[in-house]
């Protein structure tokens, strides 16, 4: 290493002024140094000497300046040193400023790197005869350079990007963890294996039934075709064919994640030794926790994407795999990491982990499939010629990469419906191991406080990830259930609380009586009840809280409560999830009545009534009028006039939507932002429209006049012609857990414009509802 003798002999004369105390003397040769030299690492020995200089003559505020600029522009190591400065830093003036001691946080001071002179040895070796060449022309000798030349680019790995991290307004508390803690008695309610079961059990019935309509309509389809015949496997029951598929996936589970996760997005390996330089808190928690259980150190993954995430799978302890992302080590702080890893290391150890690992081996299945079809038929479309060849008229060609995208995009979105759909069931799962997962965080570290704030960064970054990309990464969302947050989740919370109070928002949240049942179908559980359960460990552990959140609503309830307000929770679900609701009620209802009229009628001989107790076809038609009316009832309601003013002509979100406490309550509104999602045929459902504004980014809900199937017909226009342009969106904004805007229009320019037709769809839903029912009942 070649270094400037004037520099080297100038950070000598820093060193040397520094332990002398001369800090004026020493502050003016470190910032030369800064200044004048070129050598990386002659200036970040001075940086850290100025650090500690700046410490010790009592120039703090100067001190964590650098700190910080150290944290985002030095290399992992700095950034390490810095982040552990930072962190004294602000303990020592909090103490001083409650005791009035001042306490000295300077770093011990760095001596810099010495110059090595190059020795030349010389090796007396026999004298070889020299190797006969074979002869090679010059045209021959280009074609191996040029050979050497690319295997050498290619053995050079690719640089990766510098990962931008979120500025986070919020001052932390940096509420500490406890000192002395019992580990926690956690053990899995039966209740909570239960629901396991149910989930399961719902799972595997809606999978079947899809994948016998899909059979079902493929040979129908198949007979209307002239000389073609069915395929005949698919009139068989396909109950064990499915049985013996979900064992295969249960068993290659982890090796097949190993292949998504390598080939689809590019993990790499993360060595022991790196992941303690870089969090040896974590560290000290993940080596004593498998030399306690006697297990081997799991399988550390990384993944370098700006968005902060971890999660694991497996099937055991011995072959259990970590992930952790690039922007979760360079954006938490150690502690708060630890958390989130102890949540992870005890999970493998129980029965449920295995489970969490089948169900979304079985997901990435539909998902990718659909990612890449989407990828594809999208790259083959714009590299494909427009040009027809000679040999193929034009009139023909014209129509073959229309044809390659519209089918592509027809495919793709199918099986992106399968996976929404197949997820339904799967999400009861997902959503209950995150309170065992908070648990087990509390017991290993005794650090809730930093549990809390890990959720919250998360949030931020997740949103911070996502408006980097301009789009919902596909990782984010294909693992998205084994997240310790949901990325919705963070696009909610984590835009929202830098224009109003963290703890407002939550303290909303836990007011509202119905969170958990509009949560049902969420992967996740609502962070506010998280957030309120660590810090109930807080204060049993006698800790300093790192939010102020009220007790939820309600605190407690018996069984006849929980019934009375299953009851009446239809009236603040969205209108098709509480028209389903009122149909299948009234389905019971009437299943019951016609049950008792035709057993009555049995026991006094009047037949006439008795074929009651098997009228299937009238019940089925009864609750498809049951669905069909509530629709039409509720579509006025649900879909008001836009009356835009002043109040909702681009409003503030944040108040807004502490207003409003469930779907059915409405807010028509006009708002401009910049419209994010994915381009091309993978978002032809509109499944990732999302509308940054100046005051927080709200997802959009847009559908066509014949809803799905429109979005997916090559014919209709879509919104994805306006990603990344400033647009006007007017619609309806929805409260639920997570927060929408069901589009009316969207406008680009005050001349493009697309407007959407959601209460024509409902309609039309609810008229071919009552035509199936009437038909039913005809046909009994």
């Amino acid at each position: 290493m070649n270094v400037n003798n004037n520099d080297f002999n100038c950070l000598n004369l820093a060193q040397k002024a520094l332990a002398a105390r001369e800090y004026e003397s020493a502050i003016a040769q470190f910032e030369q140094i800064c200044q004048n030299s070129h050598d990386q690492t002659l200036i970040s020995t001075a940086k850290k000497g100025l650090v500690s200089a700046y410490i010790k003559s009592g120039k703090a505020e100067k001190a964590i300046q650098l700190c910080e600029e150290i944290q985002q522009t030095g290399d992992i190591s700095n950034q390490v040193w810095a982040r552990r400065q930072l962190k004294e830093l602000k303990t020592a003036e909090r103490l001083s400023e409650t005791t009035g001691f001042v306490v000295d946080t300077a770093p011990p001071d760095v001596s810099p790197p010495p110059v090595k002179k190059r020795q030349s040895f010389k090796k007396e070796t026999p004298p070889e005869t020299p190797k006969k060449k074979p002869i090679s022309s010059p045209k021959t000798e280009k074609k191996t350079a040029k050979k050497k030349q690319e295997k050498k680019n290619k053995a050079k790995p690719k640089p990766l990007k510098e990962l931008s991290k979120p500025s986070i307004k919020r001052e932390w508390r940096d509420a500490p963890s406890a000192e002395n803690w019992q580990p926690l008695s956690i053990k899995f309610q039966f209740r909570f294996w239960l629901r396991i079961a149910i989930s399961i059990v719902a799972f595997f019935w809606l999978f079947r039934a899809s994948i016998e309509i899909f059979m079902g309509l493929t040979n129908d389809l198949l007979v209307s075709l002239p000389d073609i015949r069915p395929f005949q496997p698919f009139y068989r029951d396909p109950t064990i064919t499915l049985i013996i598929f979900l064992v295969i996936v249960c068993i290659i589970s982890p090796w097949w994640l190993d292949g998504v996760m390598s080939i689809l997005y590019q993990r790499r390996k993360l060595s022991l030794s790196e992941f303690l330089t870089r969090c040896p808190d974590s560290g000290k928690i993940l080596r004593n926790y498998c030399r306690q259980h006697k297990i081997p150190f799991p399988y550390l993954g990384l993944l370098h994407i700006t968005s902060p995430v971890i999660f694991s799978y497996g099937h055991l302890p011995k072959n259990t795999r970590i992930i952790v992302s690039e922007g979760l080590l360079s954006q938490l702080e150690d502690e708060e990491i630890a958390t989130l890893l102890a949540g992870e290391l005890a999970m493998s150890r129980y029965g449920l982990f295995p489970i969490l690992s089948s169900a979304i081996a079985f997901l990435q299945i539909p998902y990718s499939l659909y990612y890449q079809i989407a990828y594809w038929g999208e790259k083959s479309y714009q590299k494909i010629p427009k040009r027809s060849p000679r040999f193929i008229p034009n009139w023909i060609w014209r129509d073959i990469p229309p044809l390659i995208r519209n089918s592509g995009a027809i495919i793709s979105n199918f099986f992106y419906l399968a996976y929404r759909l197949w997820q339904l069931p799967l999400n009861w799962i997902f959503q209950a191991q995150h309170f065992y997962r908070d648990q087990f965080s509390v017991s290993l570290t005794g650090n809730p406080n930093a549990k809390v704030r890990a959720l919250i960064k998360l949030t931020f970054g997740m949103t911070h990830g996502i408006e980097v990309e301009k789009q919902t990464p596909y990782f984010l969302e294909s693992f998205n259930p084994l997240f310790p947050i949901g990325y919705r989740q963070g696009l909610s919370l984590g835009s929202l609380s830098e224009h109003i109070a963290l703890e407002t928002i939550l303290n909303w949240e836990l007011s509202q009586p119905y969170r958990h049942y509009l949560n049902s179908f969420h992967s996740h559980p609502p962070i506010s009840d998280r957030a309120f359960n660590l810090l109930q460990f807080a204060t049993k552990y006698q800790l300093p809280l790192e939010l102020e959140i009220t007790n939820p609503h309600p605190s407690s309830r018996s069984w006849i409560d929980q019934i009375k307000t299953l009851i009446s929770a239809y009236r603040v679900f969205p209108l098709l999830q509480k028209s389903v609701y009122l149909g299948i009620i009234l389905g019971v209802i009437l299943r019951l009545i016609f049950w008792g009229m035709g057993i009555i009628s049995e026991q006094l001989d009047f037949f006439y009534l008795s074929w009651l107790t098997e009228a299937e076809t009238i019940l089925n038609g009864s609750i498809l009028f049951a669905f069909s009316l509530s629709l039409l009832i509720g579509i006025n309601h649900y879909f008001p006039n836009l009356k835009l003013s002043k109040e909702n002509n681009n409003p503030n979100l944040s108040q807004w939507l502490t207003q409003m406490t469930h779907p059915q309550e409405v807010a028509s509104l006009r708002i401009e932002g910049q419209l994010l999602g994915r381009s091309g045929i993978s978002n032809w459902l509109g499944q990732d429209l999302i509308l940054k504004t100046k005051r927080g980014i709200i997802p959009l809900h847009f559908s066509s006049r014949l809803g799905i199937i429109g979005n997916t017909l090559p014919n209709f226009s879509r919104p994805n012609q306006f990603i990344q342009k400033p647009v006007i969106v007017s619609g309806w904004l929805r409260r639920g857990v997570i927060p929408w805007l069901d589009v009316e229009r969207i406008t680009y320019n005050q001349r493009h414009s697309i407007q959407a037709h959601y209460p024509i769809w409902v309609t039309m839903i609810a008229v071919g509802a009552a035509i199936w029912g009437a038909q039913l009942i005809l046909q009994a």
